[in-house]
């Protein structure tokens, strides 16, 4: 005999668990505790088998009359309707997994950011992340294996990217719980979990090993395998002291001959504001030099593997690393690119030179000056010609002398 919503609520609970049928493969189970729940014994490959549908009356009736109707149908073709509802699960929990939500949330957040920041943080993802719960549903992601997670970074001595990584976690999963896919956010509280070290400044080049440093580089290419693309980049951050994200990304249109500007675009700033370098003749040179390499019209250094691209980060740092200034050298001090700005700046300031010109040439501006960036772009141009004349002129020096010898001192 068919159920009927009334016969299935006097169905009361007995010793046993036991069950009454619907017809057609359909039954209610009632369990000891009074639980009834939905079942559809079927024949497939000459064995029964049983699915389970749900929990009445979270499912009524009909409702169960409808998905057991669906399962004979699939039986029909031949199909076994546990394999459909297997692969349906595994498409869902793909469709959740940590690596397809953390896609939608990076793309809808770089919208805000720039290419180069949206793809560095990308590989941090993939580095970091992904190997471990990528594949992982974030309903299942619990905090003790992010913070396993974090630890394996930070014991590496990673400590800054440990606690980047758990910050791109924590937002990963702020994404998930704003779009209903998970109720909580895991990493929420798991702030302070990093160890952190205490921060250290960029390594700079002493001046008393410009000379050597010169000299060196002058010598990448032929005596230690460089790239010679790579040896005029050093050449050129030297001589202009930008940060290596605003000379990797370097274009040939921004560079004004008859003007002799160098004019950075301001999205590729940190303060978002243009910036102006002075092209000296020695910097000319250099850049005629490079021209004779180039296999693009349009990045300056772009990578060898993607022409689109320009070179790495690491570039610039392995190549410094590689001439000794990794601090493995009794006789060399460590020092990497960013550190270049500073050795400038140190011996600049010695020589007596405005100090506002000075930092107005490292981009460095204070915020509330960025509203007035037109204003200002062209602040102490003619001052900042001047040293960096000067500073192209040390150089120079510098790198035929054994001892670093000021070219004059600047009132």
């Amino acid at each position: 005999m068919k159920l009927t919503d009334a016969s299935i609520k006097n169905l009361k609970p007995k010793d046993k668990m036991y069950r009454k049928s619907d017809g057609k493969g359909l039954e209610i189970e009632i369990r000891k505790t009074g639980g009834k729940f939905w079942r559809y014994r079927y024949r497939f490959d000459n064995k029964y088998r049983m699915l389970a549908i749900g929990e009445y009356p979270h499912i009524k009736l009909a409702a169960a009359r409808k998905i057991a109707f669906e399962y004979r149908d699939i039986l029909a073709q031949g199909i076994n309707p546990q394999d459909t509802i297997n692969e349906k699960k595994a498409e869902q929990s793909k469709e959740n997994c940590f690596e397809a939500i953390a896609k939608l949330w990076h793309v809808k957040a770089s919208n805000k950011w720039s290419d180069s920041h949206a793809e560095r943080v990308w590989r941090r993802i993939e580095s970091n992340i992904l190997p471990t719960i990528g594949n992982t549903p974030v309903k299942e992601i619990r905090p003790t294996q992010i913070i396993k997670l974090i630890g394996v970074i930070n014991q590496k001595g990673f400590s800054e990217v440990a606690e980047r990584t758990l910050s791109d976690i924590s937002r990963i999963f702020r994404y998930a719980v704003q779009h209903e896919i998970v109720d909580i956010n895991p990493a929420r509280e798991l702030q302070g979990i990093v160890d952190k070290k205490p921060v250290t400044h960029r390594e700079a080049l002493p001046r008393e090993h410009v000379p050597a440093f010169l000299r060196q580089l002058d010598n990448y290419h032929t005596e230690q395998g460089g790239y010679i693309i790579t040896e005029i980049a050093l050449k050129i951050l030297m001589l202009t002291f930008v940060r290596s994200k605003e000379l990797r990304y370097a274009e040939w249109k921004e560079f004004d001959l008859q003007e002799k500007l160098w004019r950075i675009p301001g999205e590729r700033m940190k303060m978002k504001v243009e910036h102006l370098v002075p092209i000296t003749p020695h910097l000319e040179k250099l850049l005629i030099e490079l021209q004779g390499y180039a296999f693009t019209d349009r990045l300056l250094f772009p990578s060898i593997k993607d022409a689109e691209k320009p070179i790495s980060d690491n570039t610039l740092r392995l190549a410094m690393f590689r001439m000794g200034y990794d601090g493995k050298h009794a006789d060399k001090p460590k020092a990497v690119p960013y550190g270049l700005r500073a050795t400038a700046c140190s011996i600049l300031n010695e020589q007596g030179f405005n100090a506002d010109a000075i930092e107005r040439q490292l981009a460095h501006q204070e915020r509330n000056e960025v509203r007035g960036a037109y204003t200002h772009l062209a602040k102490y141009l003619k001052e900042r010609r001047e040293l960096m004349l000067w500073w192209a002129k040390y150089l120079a020096k510098a790198k035929v002398e054994s001892k670093v010898i000021p070219l004059f001192k600047k009132a």
